[in-house]
């Protein structure tokens, strides 16, 4: 705010510096017709009397001369120090800038660093759901290589069961035929039984790895995402940034005086959209 108001001031002191300028040219312009009808008039004017007038604008051109030079020396100083202001400000704007998003590639740092702890949790929640599907597995080939041996052991008591008929057909006895069924019965209940567990447990199994995988990959592209979102958001900060810096620079490359009104409409509509951004990245940042 201070530097503005002094801004508005040294434009005010220009612009009357600019019109007393005028005034003063005008005033030279009106001797300069006066000493050209003073001429034309010696003739039918007394010359003593036209010297010393004349010799008085003299001195008032040469003073009006004084003048001119000191208020284009004051001018000239003023544009000086405009240029030095506006250096002053562009480089503390950009060190407020470079601030700024140091601080935002600092967050955001710590933010890949979380990120890379959750990966790093995930990769061990991974790790210890692949132990247990291998501990699962292992128990899965157990029960399978169970049922196997079941298996054939069913097929034997069938084998034994029928050679059982082809004797009771012949001379067995009716209880050693019943016993034999009942082992046979017996034994088809447990390999069911063993079955079933099998069965659950490889449904178990599956469902638990599904489950995890699920969340772990919801996790790890909801963290992702958001940190790309976050990242392109930086990313439009530096272009900005960029930009900025670069047309200030050609600004600053301009001579007092030169730039124009569109140009300096156009400066003023960046400094707002700057201001604007900034109160948009800080409102965000909150």
């Amino acid at each position: 705010k201070a530097n503005q108001e002094r801004f508005s001031q040294l434009n005010a002191l220009v612009g009357e510096l600019r019109g007393m300028i005028l005034d003063l040219s005008k005033n030279v312009q009106r001797v300069e017709i006066a000493s050209t009808k003073a001429v034309d008039k010696v003739e039918s004017v007394q010359p003593e009397r036209l010297l010393i007038e004349v010799r008085r604008v003299d001195a008032k051109v040469e003073a009006l001369k004084a003048n001119i030079e000191s208020n284009e020396a004051m001018m000239n100083q003023l544009f000086e120090q405009i240029k030095n202001m506006r250096n002053t400000l562009s480089v503390f704007r950009g060190i407020e800038q470079i601030i700024k998003l140091s601080e935002d590639i600092k967050k955001d740092l710590g933010n890949l660093r979380k990120v890379e702890a959750n990966i790093e949790r995930h990769s061990d929640k991974v790790e210890s759901i692949f132990m247990e599907f291998q501990k699962e597995f292992n128990e899965f080939n157990q029960l399978t290589s169970m049922y196997k041996a079941l298996n054939s052991e069913l097929q034997k008591l069938a084998s034994q069961v029928d050679a059982l008929s082809v004797k009771v057909n012949e001379r067995a006895m009716k209880k050693d035929f019943e016993d034999m069924t009942n082992r046979l019965k017996k034994h088809e209940e447990h390999v069911n039984n063993i079955l079933k567990l099998v069965t659950r447990k490889a449904k178990d199994l599956e469902n638990t790895v599904n489950e995890a995988l699920k969340r772990f990959k919801r996790e790890i592209s909801a963290d992702f995402e958001a940190r790309g979102k976050r990242l392109n958001l930086l990313i439009q900060k530096l272009n900005q940034l960029v930009e900025n810096n670069e047309k200030i620079s050609e600004l600053l490359k301009l001579k007092p005086g030169e730039l124009k009104p569109e140009e300096h409409s156009a400066a003023e509509s960046e400094k707002a959209n700057a201001e604007t951004s900034t109160a948009a990245t800080n409102t965000t940042e909150q």
